[in-house]
């Protein structure tokens, strides 16, 4: 999931006074300096100023600005910052259920929820492998005619399929946190060929129903192309990627449930839940999970 793949990237952010990256206005070298200037009681050069030098902004309409942080400058710069009012300490409460009486570790929500997704998770990868690696022949080693946008179609070697990308967040909200490209390479004419992440895998259809989440996700129309979509399977892979290894290779939800709330990840999950979650005791476990969670 794109949460989950971002997690070592640090949070890029900017000062709101000086426009700069790498600190906030509470510790902008700007702002100091120009508040040191406004005390000495002479008048503020706006002509260094980082959005005069860098972005060619009118060093003469940064007053404004700065008179609307001349409050801030004080507090944060000035030689008797305002005491703080120190507020009385909340109760601590879970992640995410929000119940006062326990923590993530111990909740019970988080508990059923990683059993609903977890059991729907393999249910739609049973349903991935048997449709598109083992009917179609999808995996290491098959050759496929792949789309040129000259005209002149390919064909090419599938390189490698990382089975850890093939879950739920396949079919999860394309521009949400919760969204999985699968990941695989192709090889055409020596070079690798960029897979799509933004239109079908295949280029014909493979929906066999209004409710085939899987067959509308990963298929489209003939005129529908793109960079690196596959227009026919010539021969399948010689050798069906292991259903044992396939099975033990999953995108973990652990993490996800430790940034996310119990609300959050139902209104993403719920209709994925409920179209591949493989037992009959869907309606009372997602009751118990609802009520338990708050929801």
């Amino acid at each position: 999931m794109r949460i989950y793949e971002r997690r070592n990237e640090k949070a890029s952010f900017h000062c709101s006074y000086c426009w700069e990256q790498g600190h906030k206005i509470n510790d902008c070298p700007t702002l100091k300096a120009n508040y040191e200037q406004h005390q000495r009681g002479e008048e503020i050069d706006f002509s260094t100023h980082p959005m005069v030098v860098k972005y060619g902004y009118n060093a003469q309409g940064l007053k404004n600005r700065w008179d609307l942080n001349l409050e801030k400058a004080q507090r944060y710069f000035g030689t008797t910052p305002a005491a703080k009012s120190k507020k009385p300490r909340k109760k601590p409460k879970c992640g995410f259920c929000g119940s006062t009486s326990h923590n993530r570790r111990n909740c019970e929500a988080m508990s059923q929820f990683k059993y609903l997704y977890e059991q729907a998770n393999l249910a739609y990868r049973k349903e991935f492998y048997d449709r598109i690696i083992v009917d179609l022949g999808f995996g290491a080693g098959a050759l496929v005619e792949m789309w040129d946008w000259r005209g002149d179609n390919k064909v090419g070697i599938i390189e490698s399929l990382d089975p850890k990308t093939i879950g739920l967040g396949n079919l999860a909200t394309y521009w949400g946190d919760y969204k999985t490209h699968i990941k695989w390479n192709a090889i055409i004419d020596g070079r690798k060929v960029p897979t799509p992440t933004y239109r079908s895998m295949f280029n014909w259809n493979l929906q066999q129903s209004e409710n085939d989440l899987i067959g509308k996700a990963f298929s489209s129309a003939a005129d529908a192309y793109s960079i690196g979509s596959i227009v026919s399977i010539v021969s399948p892979a010689p050798q069906v990627m292991s259903k044992e290894w396939f099975d033990g290779e999953s995108e973990p939800i652990d993490y996800v449930m430790k940034k996310r709330t119990a609300g959050q990840l139902f209104h993403e999950f719920n209709l994925l839940i409920r179209r591949f979650y493989p037992h009959e005791d869907l309606d009372n476990k997602m009751i118990s999970f609802k009520k338990t969670a708050g929801i």
